[in-house]
């Protein structure tokens, strides 16, 4: 045997035994408790990711889908959109006014419908409107009024109400009003978002500034 085939030889298991010792060292004691320890923490990491998917699908309401469909109603020229979830529980009602939507999933309410306001006055309809839900035993969370438009809103025995009116060019009102029970796990937010967004006159006339 060559001088030099005995030397790469020698190198290769020296390498060898280095590469075992430097493996046993790795794996020295405590190793098997360190890997069960390791596999712990990644089954509890998974599952708290789990649950927290869970709680957020369970914290979005039906809306989360995008098939909301329009609502107009031609008497008082107004347009809103209707979330997903809702079906009309009536008819337009007889004097055209507006409709009702009930969600069976979640019992939420909501009621589209126009207003003519005493001489055109859309503050002083807005007004009569709160005082009404006040007459009602709703306690008004808050109120928001302007020339153009206008939010107020009201809780009663675990429910709350918002409501959104616009004003019209013809000097009558268009409101729509959402009732749900308050639910930590079931947030509103979006759907009244969208809704005061979209309720706008149908014949695109300018309203009155803020």
């Amino acid at each position: 045997m060559s001088v030099s085939v005995c030397f790469s030889r020698c190198v290769e298991r020296a390498a060898l035994r280095l590469f075992q010792q430097k493996q046993q060292g790795l794996r020295g004691p405590g190793y098997e408790e360190r890997q069960i320890e390791a596999s712990r923490k990644d089954a509890r990491m998974r599952r708290a990711f789990f649950a927290f998917a869970l709680l957020w699908g369970l914290a979005l309401p039906a809306a989360a889908e995008d098939d909301w469909h329009p609502y107009a109603n031609p008497r008082f020229g107004y347009t809103v959109d209707i979330p997903p979830g809702f079906e009309m529980r009536q008819g337009a009602a007889d004097d055209g006014d507006g409709a009702s939507f009930h969600a069976d999933d979640n019992g939420a309410t909501l009621a589209v419908f126009g207003s003519h306001p005493p001489d055109g006055d859309f503050e002083t309809d807005v007004a009569d409107h709160i005082s009404l839900e006040t007459q009602n035993d709703w306690r008004m969370l808050f109120s928001r009024v302007t020339p153009a438009w206008a939010s107020f809103s009201g809780a009663r025995n675990g429910e709350v109400f918002y409501a959104r009116a616009i004003a019209l060019c013809d000097g009558s009102a268009a409101y729509f009003r959402l009732q749900y029970r308050k639910n930590p796990l079931t947030s509103f937010d979006g759907i009244i978002s969208r809704m005061a967004e979209a309720l706008r006159p149908s014949d695109g006339c300018q309203l009155a500034p803020e």
